[in-house]
C-alpha cells in the first residue's frame, strides 16, 4: 500500500488541480487533473493501462491503495499535460527525480 509513501495524499487531489512533474535534467511538465475514479483491486490494472482516446495526448495516470493501508481498491488520477516550466537545469545529477502537487499544495509526490 501507499499508506507511507509518495502518493498517500493522492486522495486529497480534486479536478482542477496541479500536478508538476521533474524529468531528468530539471525540465517540469505541468497537468491539470481532469478524472478521479476508485476502481476495484481486481479490475484496476485494465483501467489504469486505457490509453487516451486522442493520439499523441499527453496523460499521467497516478494511482494507490484506497482506503489508506487496505489494498482492495485503487484510487486512479489522470492528468492532461498543460506545458513546460523553465528550462532544463544542467546541473541535476543524473538520477530522474518526479515531483508534484496540487495547485493547493496538498499532495506532494517525490
Amino acid at each position: 500500500t501507499s499508506y507511507t509513501h509518495p502518493f498517500a495524499d493522492l486522495d486529497l487531489l480534486r479536478r482542477g488541480d496541479v500536478i508538476r512533474t521533474r524529468a531528468r535534467g530539471g525540465r517540469i511538465t505541468v497537468f491539470r487533473v481532469f478524472r478521479i475514479a476508485t476502481v476495484e483491486e481486481a479490475s484496476y490494472k485494465e483501467f489504469v493501462l486505457r490509453q487516451p482516446r486522442s493520439p499523441g495526448a499527453r496523460v499521467i495516470t497516478l494511482f494507490a491503495c484506497t482506503p489508506k493501508g487496505m489494498r482492495t481498491h485503487r484510487i486512479v488520477v489522470r492528468a492532461r499535460a498543460q506545458g513546460r516550466e523553465g528550462a532544463p537545469r544542467s546541473h541535476e545529477s543524473g538520477s530522474s527525480a518526479n515531483t508534484g502537487g496540487s495547485s493547493t499544495g496538498r499532495t506532494d509526490a517525490t
